[in-house]
């Protein structure tokens, strides 16, 4: 199995003393630990683009941030004008923040690994279409 995993041969060339078993032994488990290396990433890649295509909204957390402030309010619910209004922040938010996709350093970082054609269509394109329409 490991062989398969580290090597494209059909054998031909095959290790005959124990020297070379023991390097072959070696880089076999080398081929090996490669290619579960290039798996975790191709799975945190596919992981990424799903969580893409996701919508942002932090419903649940927001849920969760309510039941918090009536824990902290004695148990008794806040009054819902004070609850439409943070949740109408929130959807607000959600719908117009353009820096959400790139909020974290992470995210910063694959954009900056973009070649810089592809970076300034991003930026005019997508984050500051509206902030720069103003300034045209």
């Amino acid at each position: 199995m490991f062989t398969t995993m580290s090597t494209v041969g059909l054998g031909d060339f095959h290790p005959t003393n124990s020297v070379e078993q023991t390097i072959a032994c070696f880089l076999f488990l080398f081929g090996v630990l490669i290619t579960s290396y290039v798996m975790e990433k191709f799975v945190n890649m596919l992981q990424r683009l799903r969580s893409l295509g996701r919508s942002f909204e932090d419903s649940n957390s927001l849920s969760l941030f309510m039941a918090t402030l009536k824990q902290l309010n004695h148990n008794q619910p806040v009054s819902s004008k004070f609850s439409q209004s943070v949740e109408s922040y929130f959807n607000y938010r959600w719908a117009h923040d353009r820096n959400i996709g790139i909020a974290t350093d992470e995210d910063e970082f694959l954009l900056e690994q973009l070649p810089l054609g592809v970076q300034h269509q991003i930026f005019c394109d997508f984050l500051f279409t509206r902030f720069l329409k103003i300034f045209q």
